[in-house]
């Protein structure tokens, strides 16, 4: 079964579909990697797709930098 990519996402539940930290979600927005597509106030929501293109940047980021995978995925 494929998921909705226009499917709306709070931080949390981006991470929980990713199964990586909520704080990765909010690092990605503090970069501009990320940015909420709907919500009013601190409730913020996030298109699944840009949130799967946030997390393609990331790996291949580190994967180019030959960087520890630690700096993405929370131990």
């Amino acid at each position: 079964m494929r998921a909705n990519l226009d499917a709306h996402l709070t931080a949390t539940q981006a991470a929980l579909y990713l199964r990586i930290d909520v704080h990765t979600v909010y690092m990605w927005v503090r970069r501009g990697n990320l940015a909420p597509c709907a919500g009013e106030g601190r409730r913020k929501l996030y298109r699944l797709a840009d949130v799967l293109d946030a997390e393609k940047a990331t790996r291949r980021s580190v994967r180019e930098r030959g960087g520890n995978r630690r700096t993405y995925i929370a131990a």
